[in-house]
């Protein structure tokens, strides 16, 4: 087995097929996904737990960003790319043709690999969403950037920068600005892929300590390459391989006695 700290490990023995809908934040039913012919998903199935970080993994190209980009329906932008299944958030399909694209999108916010704040001050890029939503009134813009810098764990760093350029930050404080934006429009689930690939040793570790943070408000589901930080950070791990979902389960059992040999295989270095 892989060779971890069992400090940083979850201890967390829950079912994850049987949680009721109390525990459930997105359940994820039979879903699969072409592009144009090849197939990339294939009938993935999974309960994600509330208020709980779960990470996916697998080697290049096994579908993880490809599954996460589906929770918001980032793949609608994609030509030929058709979908199977279905995504419920809470107890409605993300797919139902009554749901607003945008209003699923500020749900279920997203951060990306790179950090890609706007051009515009430190301030400003946090209440960017607030303002699409009407939002004008000064004082409840001062406390949502004051609020969501906070939860960013940025404040203290920015708190006299806000009329900076969000460009003047380090990378790590460009990626928790844009943690930061996200989290400002409330939403109920935070999409991160792989959220600190980019970043040097320390920003990765405030990222990952940030995390293990969020997830007292937010359901968080993380895809990332480092098997050491899907160890550190996440409740519960996916290992997908080929477009399919291989086991997933809770993150200690994964990394210590998984009950599937592909996993094993995996996470001892014998592919990947």
């Amino acid at each position: 087995m892989l060779s971890l700290d069992r400090d940083l490990l979850s201890d967390n023995s829950v079912d994850l097929s049987q949680l009721d809908a109390q525990q459930t934040a997105l359940d994820i039913r039979d879903l699969s996904l072409f592009y144009a012919e090849k197939k990339a998903l294939s009938d993935i199935s999974m309960k994600i737990q509330r208020h709980k970080v779960t990470a996916l993994i697998g080697p290049s190209g096994c579908g993880k960003s490809t599954l996460l980009r589906c929770i918001n329906r980032m793949n609608d932008l994609i030509d030929d790319c058709t979908i199977s299944g279905d995504i419920l958030l809470g107890d409605e399909s993300i797919f139902d043709k009554r749901v607003d694209v945008a209003t699923l999108r500020r749900t279920v916010g997203m951060v990306f690999q790179q950090p890609n704040p706007f051009p515009k001050s430190v301030y400003e890029n946090v209440v960017y969403g607030l303002r699409l939503q009407g939002i004008k009134d000064r004082r409840v813009l001062d406390e949502a950037v004051e609020q969501a810098l906070q939860g960013a764990a940025l404040w203290d760093e920015v708190k006299d920068r806000l009329n900076d350029n969000a460009f003047d930050l380090s990378g790590g404080q460009q990626q928790r600005l844009v943690i930061a934006r996200a989290i400002a429009i409330e939403p109920q689930v935070l999409l991160l892929d792989e959220p600190s690939s980019a970043l040097d040793p320390i920003s990765t570790l405030t990222i990952e300590e940030l995390i293990s943070d969020l997830k007292q408000k937010y359901t968080v589901v993380i895809v990332t390459h480092n098997m050491q930080q899907a160890a550190r950070v996440s409740d519960n791990t996916a290992f997908l391989n080929m477009g399919k979902l291989v086991e997933y389960t809770d993150t200690n059992t994964l990394f210590t006695t998984p009950s599937v040999r592909q996993t094993e295989d995996y996470i001892t270095g014998r592919y990947g």
